[in-house]
């Protein structure tokens, strides 16, 4: 049998962190990729929303890690580190969202 893996999980179950990836419709029915960070443990935190012309994904996973302040832009730390949600969403026709 190989010895390989099917799928490979980099974030581990000892990661400090929650990351989704959904697809959030707008009124018009089109829908925008997001992608949702938070510490684990965060229940009811004021969320800090972007949008941007660039990848949503990439934005949120600058270095493969376990921890939060790694995967997130530096600027971002003080921010998850005081409770808040950082959410990423791609903006209308780019990215993975819908045009």
């Amino acid at each position: 049998t190989p010895d390989t893996v099917a799928v490979y999980q980099q974030v581990r179950p000892q990661a400090d962190y929650i990351r989704r990836e959904v697809m959030v419709p707008m009124r018009d029915g089109t829908k925008l990729f997001t992608v949702i960070v938070m510490r684990k443990g965060t229940h009811g935190g004021p969320i800090l929303l972007s949008r941007t012309p660039y990848d949503a994904g990439k934005a949120t996973w600058r270095n493969p890690s376990q921890k939060i302040e790694e995967i997130l832009p530096i600027a971002d730390a003080e921010f998850v580190n005081d409770g808040y949600i950082r959410v990423y969403q791609d903006v209308r026709g780019l990215g993975k969202s819908e045009g």
